[in-house]
């Protein structure tokens, strides 16, 4: 039997600190390619990674699970897209957020944010729709 040693406390930096890189580059491909990304399986194969890996290192970087994050991006790419264009329709809307269809983007907003599509665009025209930007924020 092999005895390991305990890692050193600059080796466990060193790995938390590429964790953390290595996770904010697995939210940049999750913010960029979001629109063929509709699941967290296939978020973890675009991204080159195991979802053990993903679920471990999102709870460790940012408190939640790659599912939570993955709504919350879509979401935000929703409202986004949304913002740029109140004439779109929900099958465009629901496409390019990574979404199959209309129905798909109305269960979605229903289940998730107790919301509909129309009265998400509503809001956003009247102004009254406010978003705390935390994953497309600086894109």
């Amino acid at each position: 039997m092999i005895k390991q040693e305990p890692k050193s406390e600059s080796t466990t930096t060193e790995l938390s600190a590429f964790n953390s890189y290595k996770a904010k580059k697995t939210v940049r491909i999750l913010v960029h390619e979001i629109e063929s990304i509709p699941d967290v399986k296939s978020w973890s194969r675009q991204s080159n990674v195991s979802r053990g890996w993903l679920v471990k290192v999102m709870k460790g970087s940012y408190g939640l699970s790659p599912k939570e994050v993955l709504r919350q991006v879509r979401y935000e790419r929703i409202v986004q897209l949304l913002e740029n264009d109140v004439e779109a329709t929900s099958y465009s809307i629901a496409k390019d957020s990574g979404l199959s269809s209309g129905d798909a983007l109305r269960m979605f907003l229903r289940r998730h944010h107790d919301t509909n599509f129309r009265c998400l665009r509503r809001q956003i025209i009247n102004g009254k729709h406010q978003v705390e930007w935390q994953w497309l924020g600086s894109e």
